[in-house]
C-alpha cells in the first residue's frame, strides 16, 4: 500500500512539474506566479484625503490582482526629503505624490520615469483625455513626468447667513478687489473694545506672488534672467494686501492666524468671505448648520486665478514600470475622478467628467460648481513663478518666510520688501549661474 502510494505521489508529481513548465499554472489551474508588488508614496499629514485613497486602492487591487500595493502615508514635513534617501539608497518606492513645484528638483537628480512611451501605447487614456494645461504643467522639455486626478482653482466662498444678516447680496463673481474690500468693511464687526470678532474676508495663505500677478507685476522678467519684484506693478499689488490686513483690518493679521486659521474662522461663522481652493468643501460640508457658497475670484489690474494640483509619479527605480503606470492610470481613471468628486475635494483633470458633472445641478453641493469651470478661462500655471536656477525651497523661503511676517507686522515697507527680494534673488541667479551643479537644472528650464 505504501509502495502504491509512493508511485502514485510520483506520477502526481511529474505531472505537476510538467503542468507548471507549459502552462505555468498548478494541477487545478489557478496562477501561481508571485504578484508584483508596488510602494506607493504620498504626504500622511491630510488624514481627510488620505482616507479617501485607501478605498481606491483596495479597488484597483482587486481589478489587478497581479498586483499588491503598499500604501505608505508620510507623515510630516519633507516627503521630498525622505523620497531622495530612499531613491540613495536603492529603496525608491515606485509611484508617489510629488508637488509640482518641486518637479525641477526631482529633474535634477534624474529620478523620474517619462511616462510618453507608456501612454503613447495606452489604447484607453490619451494625453487629450485631459484639459491641456494639466498635461503642459506636468511636461517638462517635452517629456510628460506624471499625472493627476485632479486640481482646483482659487474662489470666493462666502457665508450666506453673515451676508443675510447684513442685508447684503451674494457676490456673483462680477467684480473686483476694491469690491471684495468694500463689502468686507460692511462684514467686519468690531465689539465695544475695538477688538474685531467678525472679520469681513480670510485669506487661505498670505499669498504675495497671487496679488502680484493680479496687479500686472512678476517675480521675474520672461526671459527668468532677472528678478524684477520691485516694480510699481509688483509693489502696488503687495500694498492691497497688506492694506487688506494692517490699514483696513477687514483680514485677519498674523497673530489672529495664529489662534484660528482661515478656514477654521469661516467654518465657525467669524469670517463672511473665504479665498481658497475646492480642497476645502469635505471639511465645510461637514457643518450641515452652515450655509455657504462659492464666486469667481475677484480682479485686480487683471483676473487671474493659480491653479493647485498634484503629481502621480514613477520613479526610474522602479523595476515594474508597466504595473506602476496601471496604478497611475487607475488614480487618474475617469471611475477614481468621479469617486473623488463625491467628496468634493477638486476638480477632475478628465475633460469629460469635469465638464458633464460640475455643470450637472447636485443637492449634495448646493454651491454653483461651474465657478470652477469659468475660472479655467483665466488660469495661470505655477510654472510661471519657477526658476531653473533658484529652487522653489528658496523663493518660498524668502518671498514667505521672516520677510513678510515683518512686513504683515508693520515692521517693513513694502518698497523695502520688493527692494530687498529683488536684490536677493538676482544674487543667487549671478551665484548660480556660473555653478556646475546648481546650473545643472538649466536643462529643465521652462
Amino acid at each position: 500500500m505504501i509502495i502504491q502510494m509512493g508511485a502514485m505521489f510520483k506520477k502526481y508529481f511529474i505531472y505537476s512539474l510538467i503542468l507548471f513548465i507549459f502552462t505555468g499554472c498548478s494541477p487545478n489551474g489557478s496562477n501561481i506566479s508571485p504578484k508584483k508588488v508596488i510602494q506607493f508614496v504620498m504626504p500622511g499629514s491630510d488624514s481627510t484625503y488620505v482616507e479617501m485613497i485607501k478605498p481606491l486602492i483596495k479597488k484597483f487591487e482587486a481589478q489587478n490582482p497581479d498586483i499588491d500595493v503598499i500604501f505608505q502615508p508620510i507623515s510630516g514635513q519633507r516627503l521630498r526629503s525622505k523620497i531622495f534617501v530612499r531613491v540613495a539608497s536603492e529603496r525608491a518606492p515606485d509611484v508617489c505624490f510629488i508637488d509640482p513645484m518641486d518637479m525641477l528638483i526631482f529633474l535634477e537628480k534624474d529620478v523620474l520615469l517619462e511616462l510618453d512611451s507608456l501612454i503613447e501605447k495606452d489604447r484607453d487614456m490619451k494625453k487629450s483625455d485631459f484639459f491641456p494645461f494639466v498635461i503642459e504643467s506636468m511636461t517638462w522639455n517635452g517629456n510628460l513626468y506624471g499625472l493627476t486626478d485632479g486640481f482646483t482653482p482659487l474662489v470666493i466662498y462666502y457665508n450666506k447667513t453673515i451676508f443675510d444678516d447684513a442685508g447684503l447680496k451674494y457676490p456673483d463673481g462680477n467684480w473686483d478687489w476694491y469690491d471684495f474690500l468694500e463689502i468686507a468693511k460692511k462684514l467686519t464687526i468690531r465689539a465695544d473694545g475695538g477688538t474685531i470678532k467678525q472679520f469681513g474676508g480670510a485669506l487661505y495663505d498670505e499669498d504675495v506672488l497671487y496679488f502680484i500677478n493680479a496687479w500686472r507685476g512678476s517675480l521675474w522678467n520672461k526671459t527668468k534672467t532677472k528678478c524684477i519684484i520691485d516694480t510699481p506693478e509688483a509693489r502696488a499689488g503687495v500694498q492691497f494686501l497688506v492694506d487688506l490686513i494692517i490699514k483696513h483690518k477687514v483680514i485677519p493679521n498674523l497673530t489672529d492666524n495664529d489662534s484660528q486659521s482661515g478656514d477654521r474662522a469661516f467654518k465657525a461663522g467669524r469670517v463672511g468671505m473665504f479665498l481658497g481652493g475646492m480642497w476645502y468643501t469635505p471639511n465645510f460640508k461637514k457643518d450641515k448648520t452652515l450655509k455657504w457658497g462659492i464666486c469667481e475670484i475677484p480682479k485686480g489690474k487683471v483676473k487671474v486665478s493659480p491653479i493647485f494640483t498634484h503629481m502621480w509619479s514613477i520613479l526610474k527605480q522602479t523595476k515594474h514600470p508597466n504595473e506602476s503606470y496601471r496604478l497611475v492610470k487607475f488614480l487618474c481613471s475617469p471611475e477614481s475622478q468621479l469617486y473623488l468628486l463625491s467628496f468634493g475635494d477638486s476638480v477632475p483633470s478628465n475633460i469629460k467628467v469635469a465638464q458633464n458633472e460640475l455643470s450637472k445641478e447636485n443637492p449634495d453641493f448646493p454651491e454653483d460648481r461651474t465657478v470652477y469651470l469659468k475660472s479655467l478661462a483665466y488660469a495661470v500655471s505655477f510654472k510661471k513663478d519657477l526658476h531653473h536656477l533658484v529652487t522653489w525651497g528658496e523663493i518660498d523661503d524668502y518671498v514667505w518666510g521672516e520677510n513678510i511676517e515683518k512686513m504683515l507686522l508693520n515692521h517693513k515697507a513694502v518698497a523695502d520688501y520688493t527692494r530687498e527680494v529683488q536684490k536677493y534673488f538676482n544674487g543667487l541667479i549671478k551665484k548660480y549661474k556660473n555653478h556646475p551643479k546648481v546650473n545643472s537644472r538649466s536643462k529643465c528650464n521652462t
